[in-house]
């Protein structure tokens, strides 16, 4: 996550994944994010690399398939004014439905009825 802007407004990138980013002071606060990361003199079309080649760099490769997700976050004030935190654990969290035990009656936030 990374909030651009002065206290008026900014923009916040959320992120699923690999934190890290640097944002440039220009004039159009450009932001660089990393998708992938690895150490050029082990790149191997084959990935035929050995257990021992693998352990001398320890969490520096992402092998496999790989997937992105960004959310562009804009914000009235600071990050703190704009609750950037929240939509960011809001956009990390996934939202799951759990059915528990009970003698709880229906209930609905909507009522669909046919009319006659």
């Amino acid at each position: 996550m990374d909030g651009i802007g002065k206290s008026f407004s900014g923009l916040a990138i959320l992120n699923k994944g690999m934190r890290e980013y640097a944002v440039w002071d220009d004039p159009t606060r450009t932001a660089s994010l990393t998708l992938l990361r690895t150490y050029r003199a082990y790149i191997n079309a084959n990935t035929n690399m050995t257990p021992k080649e693998l352990a001398k760099y320890p969490g520096t490769h992402g092998p496999g398939e790989l997937e992105f997700n960004y959310s562009f976050c804009p914000h009235a004030g600071d990050w703190r004014d704009g609750k950037v935190m929240l939509e960011a654990y809001d956009f990390k969290t996934p939202v799951r439905a759990i059915q528990g035990p009970g003698n709880v009656d229906m209930q609905s936030m909507a009522d669909v009825k046919k009319r006659m």
